[in-house]
């Protein structure tokens, strides 16, 4: 995986508002490079990388877009009364559940190069989805420092975790979408002083969060677990590089076969 056809060609000027440096995915792809997966696994890796990168900026397009589409039609209606209903109804709940299932996509697909490149006994023969990553790293105990991360992304309130995914089934907000009902948004108001209403996210019972709020602990959120979860990754195959620098080179079987680098062709935009 080339670390700079991710930053020239997957990423561009003002990706993720330029919040991160290095972007999500550029250490991931240098933990591959260091790492010594097979061949095809590394292939296989390494485009599972470049597709997540993509959906991440997906589903931060996505929250914007949910944002914009929200202020233009709250620009347009009854401030003291707005009702949802056609034409802005359905593209605002279009981009709102776009945000979510593209979140949830960025992290199956990141699950597949994070069960690779993580260390052992983290790492996963096959993981194809983030709900199956999550449990085989709580399976290894609670006192496992990824483990207690992953119950406190559980429990807080409001949180980005249950959004996507949940231990148990069918209850985070993209399950309920999928299979239970529309996006739930609602409007509020927004203050005892003020007779205007607000966008907000009913999450469960009176658990109510402001659409701008949401969209940015999602966002964030996802964000912000994808570098811990490829910090963990680099980590682990730098230092591992370091430990294979240091022992006295095998002369009698060195080979002139190229880096895994070289097995891939280059990548041009």
């Amino acid at each position: 995986m080339d670390q700079e056809y991710l930053k020239s060609c997957v990423y561009y000027d003002g990706a993720l508002d330029d919040r991160f440096d290095p972007l999500p995915g550029i250490r991931l792809a240098e933990a591959l490079d260091l790492s010594h997966l097979e061949v095809g696994d590394w292939k296989r890796t390494g485009a599972k990388i470049e597709q997540c990168v993509r959906k991440l900026l997906m589903m931060w397009t996505a929250g914007e877009k949910a944002l914009e589409a929200e202020r233009d039609f709250y620009s347009a209606t009854i401030q003291e009364a707005p009702v949802l209903y056609g034409e802005h109804a359905v593209e605002i709940q279009y981009h709102c559940e776009a945000l979510i299932y593209f979140a949830r996509s960025a992290m199956d697909l990141a699950a597949y190069a994070f069960g690779k490149l993580l260390p052992p006994p983290l790492s996963v023969k096959r993981a194809d989805s983030f709900n199956d990553l999550l449990k085989a790293i709580i399976k290894q105990g609670p006192n496992q420092p990824l483990a207690i991360l992953i119950e406190n992304w559980r429990v807080a309130e409001p949180g980005w975790l249950p959004l996507i995914v949940d231990l148990e089934k069918g209850r985070s907000l993209r399950d309920q979408l999928a299979h239970q009902k529309g996006f739930p948004i609602d409007y509020q108001d927004i203050s005892l002083t003020s007779e205007k209403r607000s966008a907000f996210v009913i999450l469960s019972g009176r658990n109510a969060v402001p659409l701008k709020a949401l969209v940015e602990i999602l966002r964030m959120g996802v964000a912000e677990a994808f570098r811990t979860f490829e910090d963990a990754c680099l980590d682990y195959h730098a230092k591992a590089s370091i430990f294979d620098s240091t022992e006295a080179p095998d002369t009698c079987h060195q080979t002139s076969e190229p880096k895994r680098s070289q097995l891939i062709d280059p990548y041009s935009c």
